[in-house]
């Protein structure tokens, strides 16, 4: 087995997207990065729909909203999740974030 690198080599593409060379792949869309994670992501999840459910009074809860992510990689879903968030959900209610990345940028 060979040893795993602890910062894996990246550079960028002709487009400016960072890639890793060790799998051969771009850390985000080459075109509409944010607009992607929003639309996987966020959407993907019913987040907004989600939150804004959390309006209602009977449908409050006392805990923070939880989101588990695998993958971190460049951030955008945590960027994308938090700006719906300040959108959408209720005043006072709390945001919990967690992301487990296996090879951070």
């Amino acid at each position: 087995m060979d040893p795993i690198e602890p910062h894996p080599p990246i550079v960028f593409d002709e487009s400016g997207a960072p890639f890793s060379a060790r799998f051969g792949d771009v850390f985000r869309s080459r075109s509409g990065a944010r607009a992607e994670a929003r639309e996987v992501f966020v959407e993907g999840c019913a987040l907004p729909q989600r939150w804004r459910a959390l309006h209602r009074p009977e449908a409050r809860i006392a805990r923070p909203f939880a989101v588990l992510e695998l993958g971190f990689g460049a951030g955008l879903n945590f960027l994308e999740t938090l700006a719906a968030w300040r959108d959408v959900a209720p005043a006072g209610l709390r945001l919990h974030f967690v992301s487990i990345e296996a090879h951070p940028l």
